[in-house]
């Protein structure tokens, strides 16, 4: 009898296994992204000539960082969350009772992390297209007093 009280909770601590898979997923995204950010502000703090749009992609390249820093704080939080529900979950099997305010909490819990941490990345993405707008706007003001003169 035991035996299929400790299947059956293995069987339901698959969904959040599952969930744990993709979590684990973002957060290589994330950590990828945060790690190009790293890598691409110090080049533009080692370049030679420091202009006035280089100081502004230094403090978007900064900003992003902070972002994308919270964005992996609250991925990691919904998958320390998603653990304490299979936690949970075994422990209520092994203690014979129930925990369902408890696991549906956390799972709730769990949900608010990543799609705080989604909502993150998305607006680091919004970010990093603003700061190509920027880099294109000044490229081609450049270009454009280039051709004026010629």
């Amino acid at each position: 009898m035991a035996l299929d009280v400790i299947a059956q909770s293995i069987r339901d601590a698959i969904a959040p296994v599952f969930l744990m898979s993709g979590v684990a997923t973002m957060l290589s995204v994330t950590t990828s992204r945060l790690s190009r950010i790293v890598d691409r502000y110090r080049a533009l703090i080692n370049a030679n000539p420091q202009t006035a749009i280089t100081a502004a992609e230094l403090v978007i390249m900064y900003r992003r960082s902070r972002v994308m820093h919270w964005a992996i704080a609250a991925c990691t939080i919904c998958a320390l969350l998603v653990c304490l529900v299979i936690a949970v979950m075994f422990i209520g099997t092994e203690f014979d009772f129930t925990p369902v305010h408890a696991i549906s909490c956390l799972f709730v819990a769990s949900m608010i992390a990543l799609i705080t941490g989604l909502l993150l990345f998305l607006y680091e993405v919004h970010l990093a297209t603003g700061t190509l707008s920027i880099l294109a706007e000044a490229h081609g003001a450049g270009r454009r007093k280039k051709m004026k003169r010629d």
